[in-house]
């Protein structure tokens, strides 16, 4: 499989479930998808 296409798959889930999720919760979610693209950047690098 193509990590772009899995990437993308995991982008259009987040964004059904911020939907029904409320923004609290959101705020959490974008921290640790931020805490885990900066640590995908570091492995890449």
């Amino acid at each position: 499989m193509d990590i772009g296409i899995i990437f993308i798959a995991v982008s259009m889930i987040l964004l059904l479930a911020a939907k029904f999720v409320s923004r609290r919760r959101w705020k959490k979610i974008n921290q640790c998808l931020k805490i885990t693209e900066s640590q995908t950047i570091n492995t890449e690098n």
